[in-house]
């Protein structure tokens, strides 16, 4: 098939289309996923927290903990 002057034209068009650059960047805070870890004996919130790649602060403030008291079963929120 032979091209002829119109379709030539087209396809440099779409050749030097540019795609467009934003304008603004926006940042994104996605809040962590959580799920629910029971406390086994022997537990402490060190140990929680390394399990999970958290600080105790985070897994404290995660839970509204004002000491570091935990009881056996005590369902703590926990990022994943």
């Amino acid at each position: 098939m032979k091209k002829t002057k119109d379709t030539k034209k087209k396809e440099e068009k779409m050749e030097t289309k540019k795609t467009p650059t934003p304008t603004k960047l926006t940042r994104v805070h996605l809040k962590p996923q959580t799920k629910i870890h029971k406390v086994k004996p022997g537990e402490n919130l060190y140990r929680i927290a390394r399990k999970y790649g958290m600080t105790v602060d985070q897994l404290k403030a995660n839970n509204q903990l004002k000491n570091n008291n935990l009881d056996i079963n005590q369902a703590l929120k926990v990022n994943i």
